[in-house]
């Protein structure tokens, strides 16, 4: 398991990435971005992609599933829900 400090670095590199870019242009064979959906009638169908990806990355090297970033908005501020934009965002 990777330290905290050196998860808190990758996060806030993956975030910066992030500014101007879609979710879907920091995903690689490691890491994977799921948008957030409040439909509650989603909520079946957005399981079933989560749980697809961690059986893939299961079957490979690992990885990492970032929640609540949407593949093809733009901008941080789109991408993020308010309360998970890191403080100054």
């Amino acid at each position: 398991m990777r330290h905290y400090s050196g998860m808190r670095a990758e996060i806030q590199n993956l975030l910066r990435r992030l500014d101007g870019a879609p979710g879907e242009a920091i995903e690689s064979e490691t890491l994977g971005c799921k948008s957030r959906d409040p439909n509650p009638a989603a909520r079946d169908s957005r399981l079933r992609e989560i749980r697809e990806v961690v059986v893939s990355f299961a079957n490979a090297r690992g990885g990492t599933i970032v929640l609540g970033v949407a593949d093809r908005k733009r901008t941080r501020c789109i991408s993020l829900p308010r309360r998970s934009r890191p403080s100054g965002g």
